[in-house]
């Protein structure tokens, strides 16, 4: 046999009794289908945005630190190229 087994583990099936009462009648499997995966997308977007937003306020922080402490790196460099006689 030249072609693979898909194991059990990598599929994920539905019976159409299960799906046909959230689509019209006159949606084909395939419809179904495509309208599962735009979903799924929109709600994999919706979770990065809402990650991100969580996040926003860390990276905020941090970005002000970085900031001082480049000033303060740059107030301190002069301070740093003397030398002593």
């Amino acid at each position: 046999m030249s072609e693979e087994k898909i194991s059990d583990l990598d599929k994920v099936t539905f019976s159409s009794d299960t799906l046909r009462k959230y689509f019209p009648k006159s949606y084909t499997p395939k419809r179904m289908e495509e309208t599962i995966i735009k979903l799924l997308e929109q709600w994999l977007r919706k979770r990065s945005v809402a990650i991100l937003e969580h996040c926003l306020p860390v990276f905020t922080i941090l970005r002000f630190i970085v900031i001082q402490l480049m000033n303060w790196a740059h107030a301190a460099l002069p301070l740093w190229k003397c030398r002593r006689n």
